[in-house]
């Protein structure tokens, strides 16, 4: 992917390199590129308009409940890192390399638990095994699929836009966002299975 990624960013005047990290199933190949530092001006407006969402999101009735809870944890992570930057952004020592090695690192961890997850979570379901193992497979190429794109996005969000997003990138759109899809594809699975029992009385009892 960081190949892929060489060839969407490069240009006639900036080519980018790709750096080697060392991780347990081999070595990852990460994109060398450089990101943008947030102006004290940018981090002023980015906290200014995240505090002000903050209070203007939850009085929007069109917007439901979860969907509210989960943009104001957007907006209070991305308050945080703008105070961060105003006061204290000579400390600041990611660097994109340094947080993309995390993301995939983090990443492939995820992989490598989602097939066990997920059959645990589908032992006590009354299903075929190979009906079990499809939806393991849907999730797992899901899983992949979706890293790779997020990986181009952030690579573009940092780049663009500055390090600022960094913080929420990570918590909101990084593990969090795969435990989401994963307990989606679990809850698809379970109510599929349960349409198919629903007349099947003896199906309906605890299985432990």
């Amino acid at each position: 992917m960081s190949f892929i990624a060489k060839l969407i960013f490069s240009n006639t005047s900036i080519h980018y390199e790709i750096a080697k990290s060392s991780f347990i199933i081999g070595d990852l190949y990460i994109l060398d590129i450089f990101g943008y530092y947030p102006s004290f001006i940018l981090s002023i407006y980015s906290a200014l308009i995240s505090a002000g969402l903050i209070i203007v999101v939850p009085m929007l009735k069109f917007i439901n409940k979860p969907t509210s809870i989960w943009l104001n944890l957007v907006f209070i992570i991305n308050l945080i890192s703008s105070i961060y930057f105003i006061f204290f952004s000579e400390y600041f020592t990611y660097s994109m390399w340094s947080f993309l090695e995390i993301y995939w690192k983090t990443e492939i961890y995820i992989w490598l638990i989602i097939p066990y997850f997920l059959i645990i979570g589908f032992i006590p379901l009354p299903a075929e095994f190979f009906t079990k193992l499809k939806y393991v497979f849907i999730t797992l190429v899901y899983a992949i699929i979706f890293s790779c794109i997020r990986y181009i996005a952030i690579i573009y969000i940092l780049r663009e836009f500055s390090y600022i997003y960094m913080a929420v990138l990570f918590f909101m759109f990084g593990p969090f966002f795969d435990l989401i899809y994963i307990v989606s594809f679990y809850s698809v699975f379970v109510n599929k299975i349960s349409k198919k029992l629903r007349k099947d009385n003896s199906k309906w009892e605890w299985l432990y």
